[in-house]
Protein backbone atom coordinates (compact mmCIF):
# COMPACT_ATOMS: atom_id res chain seq x y z
CA UNK A 1 0.00 0.00 0.00
CA UNK A 2 1.40 3.22 -1.02
CA UNK A 3 2.43 6.10 2.03
CA UNK A 4 0.07 8.99 2.17
CA UNK A 5 0.57 12.31 3.44
CA UNK A 6 -0.65 11.94 6.96
CA UNK A 7 -1.89 15.81 6.66
CA UNK A 8 -4.42 14.25 4.07
CA UNK A 9 -6.20 12.45 6.82
CA UNK A 10 -10.24 13.29 6.90
CA UNK A 11 -10.32 15.85 10.12
CA UNK A 12 -13.92 15.08 11.06
CA UNK A 13 -13.00 11.48 12.65
CA UNK A 14 -15.44 9.82 9.94
CA UNK A 15 -13.31 7.08 9.09
CA UNK A 16 -12.53 6.57 12.74
CA UNK A 17 -16.74 6.16 12.99
CA UNK A 18 -17.19 4.27 10.12
CA UNK A 19 -14.23 1.56 11.39
CA UNK A 20 -15.71 1.33 14.65
CA UNK A 21 -19.04 1.28 12.92
CA UNK A 22 -17.65 -1.91 10.83
CA UNK A 23 -16.32 -3.77 13.48
CA UNK A 24 -19.59 -3.34 15.20
CA UNK A 25 -21.64 -4.76 12.79
CA UNK A 26 -18.94 -7.56 11.75
CA UNK A 27 -19.02 -8.28 15.54
CA UNK A 28 -22.87 -8.43 15.24
CA UNK A 29 -23.10 -10.65 12.44
CA UNK A 30 -20.85 -13.22 12.20
CA UNK A 31 -23.10 -15.64 13.22
CA UNK A 32 -25.56 -14.87 10.67
CA UNK A 33 -29.43 -15.52 11.68
CA UNK A 34 -31.31 -15.38 8.02
CA UNK A 35 -34.36 -16.84 9.50
CA UNK A 36 -35.08 -14.65 12.10
CA UNK A 37 -36.82 -11.26 11.41
CA UNK A 38 -36.12 -9.12 13.77
CA UNK A 39 -32.32 -9.96 13.05
CA UNK A 40 -32.65 -9.50 9.69
CA UNK A 41 -34.36 -6.31 10.16
CA UNK A 42 -31.72 -5.00 12.58
CA UNK A 43 -29.13 -6.44 10.05
CA UNK A 44 -30.80 -4.10 7.15
CA UNK A 45 -30.43 -0.86 8.75
CA UNK A 46 -27.08 -1.56 10.17
CA UNK A 47 -25.92 -1.72 6.72
CA UNK A 48 -27.96 1.30 5.58
CA UNK A 49 -26.40 3.49 8.50
CA UNK A 50 -22.58 2.08 7.68
CA UNK A 51 -23.21 2.69 4.11
CA UNK A 52 -23.66 6.69 4.68
CA UNK A 53 -20.67 6.64 6.96
CA UNK A 54 -19.12 5.34 4.33
CA UNK A 55 -20.33 7.87 1.82
CA UNK A 56 -19.33 10.83 4.24
CA UNK A 57 -15.68 9.33 4.65
CA UNK A 58 -15.29 9.43 0.90
CA UNK A 59 -16.67 13.03 0.30
CA UNK A 60 -13.97 13.84 2.71
CA UNK A 61 -11.10 11.57 1.43
CA UNK A 62 -8.58 13.70 -0.78
CA UNK A 63 -8.48 12.70 -4.54
CA UNK A 64 -4.77 11.84 -3.99
CA UNK A 65 -5.73 8.89 -1.47
CA UNK A 66 -6.58 6.39 -4.48
CA UNK A 67 -6.52 3.16 -1.96
CA UNK A 68 -8.65 4.46 1.00
CA UNK A 69 -11.15 6.10 -1.72
CA UNK A 70 -11.08 2.24 -3.25
CA UNK A 71 -11.72 0.48 0.04
CA UNK A 72 -14.49 2.89 0.55
CA UNK A 73 -16.46 1.79 -2.66
CA UNK A 74 -16.10 -1.43 -1.42
CA UNK A 75 -17.68 -1.14 1.96
CA UNK A 76 -20.77 0.72 -0.09
CA UNK A 77 -20.87 -2.39 -2.39
CA UNK A 78 -20.70 -5.09 -0.03
CA UNK A 79 -22.96 -3.78 2.37
CA UNK A 80 -25.49 -3.09 -0.30
CA UNK A 81 -24.65 -7.02 -1.80
CA UNK A 82 -25.67 -8.09 2.46
CA UNK A 83 -28.75 -6.22 2.69
CA UNK A 84 -29.81 -7.51 -0.80
CA UNK A 85 -28.57 -11.12 0.53
CA UNK A 86 -30.61 -10.72 3.78
CA UNK A 87 -33.55 -9.71 2.30
CA UNK A 88 -33.47 -12.73 0.07
CA UNK A 89 -32.63 -14.85 2.89
CA UNK A 90 -29.61 -16.10 1.85
CA UNK A 91 -28.14 -19.03 3.64
CA UNK A 92 -26.01 -18.80 6.33
CA UNK A 93 -23.00 -19.95 4.60
CA UNK A 94 -23.12 -17.24 1.77
CA UNK A 95 -23.63 -14.59 4.64
CA UNK A 96 -20.54 -15.84 6.16
CA UNK A 97 -18.64 -15.38 2.81
CA UNK A 98 -20.06 -12.43 2.57
CA UNK A 99 -19.06 -11.12 6.32
CA UNK A 100 -15.36 -12.14 5.45
CA UNK A 101 -15.36 -10.44 2.84
CA UNK A 102 -16.34 -7.21 4.31
CA UNK A 103 -14.20 -8.29 7.39
CA UNK A 104 -11.03 -8.10 4.61
CA UNK A 105 -11.72 -4.18 4.24
CA UNK A 106 -12.45 -3.30 7.38
CA UNK A 107 -8.44 -4.69 8.17
CA UNK A 108 -7.82 -2.46 4.79
CA UNK A 109 -9.44 0.73 6.77
CA UNK A 110 -7.89 -0.29 9.85
CA UNK A 111 -4.72 -0.45 8.38
CA UNK A 112 -5.04 3.02 6.59
CA UNK A 113 -5.90 4.67 9.73
CA UNK A 114 -2.74 3.33 11.94
CA UNK A 115 -0.45 4.17 9.10
CA UNK A 116 -1.32 7.75 7.98
CA UNK A 117 -3.94 9.58 10.80
CA UNK A 118 -1.46 12.32 12.73
CA UNK A 119 -0.48 11.16 16.19
CA UNK A 120 -2.76 10.98 18.66
CA UNK A 121 -5.41 10.91 16.00
CA UNK A 122 -5.31 6.85 15.65
CA UNK A 123 -8.51 4.80 16.58
CA UNK A 124 -8.32 2.25 19.35
CA UNK A 125 -9.88 -0.49 16.83
CA UNK A 126 -8.67 -3.67 17.47
CA UNK A 127 -8.28 -6.37 14.38
CA UNK A 128 -11.22 -8.11 13.82
CA UNK A 129 -10.76 -12.04 15.15
CA UNK A 130 -13.98 -13.85 15.34
CA UNK A 131 -13.92 -17.35 16.99
CA UNK A 132 -12.11 -20.09 15.01
CA UNK A 133 -12.28 -23.67 15.86
CA UNK A 134 -10.65 -24.40 12.43
CA UNK A 135 -7.24 -22.50 13.09
CA UNK A 136 -7.99 -23.37 17.38
CA UNK A 137 -7.89 -27.41 16.00
CA UNK A 138 -4.81 -26.49 13.73
CA UNK A 139 -2.78 -25.09 15.61
CA UNK A 140 -3.33 -27.93 18.14
CA UNK A 141 -2.64 -30.36 15.75
CA UNK A 142 0.69 -29.05 14.39
CA UNK A 143 2.10 -28.32 17.78
CA UNK A 144 1.34 -32.18 18.98
CA UNK A 145 2.36 -33.55 14.99
CA UNK A 146 5.55 -31.53 15.33
CA UNK A 147 6.44 -32.68 19.14
CA UNK A 148 5.82 -36.44 18.29
CA UNK A 149 7.92 -36.10 15.40
CA UNK A 150 10.74 -34.23 17.10
CA UNK A 151 10.38 -36.84 19.84
CA UNK A 152 9.92 -40.36 18.63
CA UNK A 153 11.52 -40.06 14.84
CA UNK A 154 13.78 -36.55 13.84
CA UNK A 155 17.19 -36.15 14.76
CA UNK A 156 17.59 -32.23 15.78
CA UNK A 157 19.38 -31.91 12.03
CA UNK A 158 16.54 -33.24 10.33
CA UNK A 159 14.21 -31.43 11.81
CA UNK A 160 16.12 -28.46 10.70
CA UNK A 161 16.43 -29.82 7.34
CA UNK A 162 12.27 -30.27 7.14
CA UNK A 163 11.72 -27.01 8.58
CA UNK A 164 14.46 -24.95 6.25
CA UNK A 165 12.28 -26.89 3.19
CA UNK A 166 9.09 -25.49 4.19
CA UNK A 167 10.04 -22.18 5.33
CA UNK A 168 11.54 -22.01 1.34
CA UNK A 169 8.27 -22.98 0.43
CA UNK A 170 6.27 -20.60 2.71
CA UNK A 171 8.64 -17.59 2.48
CA UNK A 172 8.63 -17.58 -1.43
CA UNK A 173 4.62 -17.41 -1.52
CA UNK A 174 4.66 -14.68 1.11
CA UNK A 175 7.07 -12.50 -1.14
CA UNK A 176 4.84 -13.33 -4.41
CA UNK A 177 1.84 -12.78 -2.65
CA UNK A 178 2.97 -9.21 -2.24
CA UNK A 179 3.25 -8.59 -5.90
CA UNK A 180 0.14 -10.22 -7.04
CA UNK A 181 -3.34 -9.30 -5.95
CA UNK A 182 -4.34 -12.32 -7.68
CA UNK A 183 -2.17 -15.14 -5.70
CA UNK A 184 -2.75 -12.80 -2.73
CA UNK A 185 -7.00 -13.18 -2.41
CA UNK A 186 -6.61 -16.84 -3.33
CA UNK A 187 -4.02 -18.03 -0.95
CA UNK A 188 -6.08 -15.83 2.23
CA UNK A 189 -9.59 -16.11 1.12
CA UNK A 190 -9.65 -19.40 -0.48
CA UNK A 191 -6.88 -22.05 0.10
CA UNK A 192 -6.25 -21.22 3.70
CA UNK A 193 -9.56 -19.76 4.29
CA UNK A 194 -10.95 -21.93 7.14
CA UNK A 195 -7.82 -20.83 9.30
CA UNK A 196 -6.95 -17.72 7.95
CA UNK A 197 -7.32 -14.21 9.77
CA UNK A 198 -8.92 -10.82 7.75
CA UNK A 199 -5.84 -9.04 8.75
CA UNK A 200 -3.54 -11.36 7.00
CA UNK A 201 -4.29 -10.29 3.47
CA UNK A 202 -2.33 -7.51 4.34
CA UNK A 203 0.34 -8.84 6.92
CA UNK A 204 2.68 -11.50 7.24
CA UNK A 205 0.66 -14.99 8.25
CA UNK A 206 1.34 -15.64 11.72
CA UNK A 207 2.26 -18.95 10.72
CA UNK A 208 5.16 -17.73 8.76
CA UNK A 209 6.40 -16.09 12.10
CA UNK A 210 5.58 -19.59 14.23
CA UNK A 211 7.71 -21.40 11.69
CA UNK A 212 10.79 -18.76 11.67
CA UNK A 213 10.67 -18.90 15.78
CA UNK A 214 10.68 -22.97 15.52
CA UNK A 215 13.59 -23.01 13.33
CA UNK A 216 15.23 -20.76 15.76
CA UNK A 217 14.60 -22.66 19.05
CA UNK A 218 15.66 -26.38 17.39
CA UNK A 219 18.91 -24.79 16.49
CA UNK A 220 19.67 -22.98 19.80
CA UNK A 221 17.67 -24.82 22.80
CA UNK A 222 17.26 -28.40 23.97
CA UNK A 223 14.57 -30.27 22.73
CA UNK A 224 12.20 -30.04 25.87
CA UNK A 225 12.66 -26.24 26.07
CA UNK A 226 11.53 -26.62 22.29
CA UNK A 227 8.32 -28.98 22.97
CA UNK A 228 7.39 -27.09 25.95
CA UNK A 229 7.22 -23.93 24.20
CA UNK A 230 4.90 -25.08 21.27
CA UNK A 231 3.02 -27.00 23.27
CA UNK A 232 2.42 -23.85 25.45
CA UNK A 233 1.48 -21.93 22.16
CA UNK A 234 -0.04 -24.72 20.64
CA UNK A 235 -2.76 -25.50 23.32
CA UNK A 236 -2.51 -22.06 25.41
CA UNK A 237 -3.40 -20.25 22.79
CA UNK A 238 -6.92 -21.56 21.54
CA UNK A 239 -7.46 -21.99 24.94
CA UNK A 240 -7.38 -18.28 25.61
CA UNK A 241 -9.01 -17.39 22.45
CA UNK A 242 -11.95 -19.30 23.45
CA UNK A 243 -12.22 -18.18 26.86
CA UNK A 244 -11.29 -15.01 26.47
CA UNK A 245 -14.68 -14.69 23.50
CA UNK A 246 -16.69 -16.77 26.22
CA UNK A 247 -16.40 -14.92 29.69
CA UNK A 248 -13.84 -12.18 28.73
CA UNK A 249 -15.12 -8.85 30.00
CA UNK A 250 -12.42 -8.09 32.35
CA UNK A 251 -10.00 -6.75 30.48
CA UNK A 252 -6.15 -6.45 31.64
CA UNK A 253 -4.43 -4.96 28.85
CA UNK A 254 -6.28 -4.03 25.23
CA UNK A 255 -8.44 -7.14 23.97
CA UNK A 256 -6.51 -9.07 26.29
CA UNK A 257 -8.81 -10.48 29.20
CA UNK A 258 -8.39 -11.90 32.57
CA UNK A 259 -10.57 -15.03 31.35
CA UNK A 260 -8.30 -15.22 28.13
CA UNK A 261 -4.96 -15.25 30.28
CA UNK A 262 -6.13 -17.50 32.76
CA UNK A 263 -7.08 -20.00 30.63
CA UNK A 264 -3.88 -19.91 28.61
CA UNK A 265 -2.00 -20.24 31.54
CA UNK A 266 -4.09 -23.19 32.35
CA UNK A 267 -3.88 -24.99 29.39
CA UNK A 268 0.00 -24.38 28.94
CA UNK A 269 0.78 -26.06 32.55
CA UNK A 270 -1.48 -28.93 32.42
CA UNK A 271 -0.12 -29.92 28.95
CA UNK A 272 3.51 -29.49 29.49
CA UNK A 273 3.24 -31.48 32.96
CA UNK A 274 1.83 -34.70 30.34
CA UNK A 275 4.65 -33.99 27.66
CA UNK A 276 7.28 -34.09 30.92
CA UNK A 277 5.72 -37.22 32.18
CA UNK A 278 5.56 -38.61 29.16
CA UNK A 279 8.57 -38.28 27.75
CA UNK A 280 10.80 -36.78 30.20
CA UNK A 281 10.20 -38.08 33.49
CA UNK A 282 13.97 -37.56 34.83
CA UNK A 283 12.73 -33.60 34.93
CA UNK A 284 10.34 -32.30 37.53
CA UNK A 285 7.81 -29.93 36.97
CA UNK A 286 9.59 -26.96 38.67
Amino acid sequence: MQAEPAHRYPESRSLDELASGLYGFLSRTYKPRPTDGKWRSMVIGLCEEIRGRAARAREEAAESQGTLRALLDEVVEKLRDYADAVSGRASSARLKRAGRSLSTTYEGILLHIKVHAPQGRVAGLPHFKPRNLYRNAFHAGVATAAVLLYELLLTRGQALFILLAIFAVIGGLEVARRFSGRLNHVLVNRVFAPISRPKEHFKVNSSTWYLAAMILMTASTPRPALCLGLLALGYGDPTASLAGKRWGKKKLLGDKSLAGTLGFFAAAFSVGLIYLRLFHPELSPA
